[in-house]
């Protein structure tokens, strides 16, 4: 029983071997782009990590209509924060060359 089965099989590969080679073909492609993608993400994630260490970036970034000196005091004595900054931003609208553009400062 298991000769004439794998005599089939070889005599039904001879005769598709382009509708195989074709089906094999493709899945070694779409299994190569995916290992693409996803190597590509995985080496932006390391990339984007080191930055952050290297260039001491900030992991969290609070926002409020107005902080305290005694704000940043209580921040700055919470477990786990190593620094911490007050920054001011003021919006509005700057008069160049005859236009009127939105600036920030």
């Amino acid at each position: 029983m298991t000769k004439n089965l794998r005599r089939k099989l070889l005599r039904d590969l001879k005769t598709n071997l382009v509708q195989f080679m074709a089906i094999f073909v493709m899945c070694f492609l779409a299994m190569f782009i995916l290992e693409a993608f996803d190597s590509d993400l995985a080496g932006m994630g390391n990339s984007v990590d080191e930055y952050y260490h290297v260039t001491n970036f900030a992991d969290l970034q609070m926002i409020s209509e107005g902080f305290t000196a005694e704000d940043l005091i209580t921040i700055r004595n919470a477990p786990g924060v190593k620094n911490a900054e007050l920054r001011s931003t003021i919006r509005g609208k700057v008069r160049l060359h005859g236009s009127e553009k939105k600036a920030g400062i």
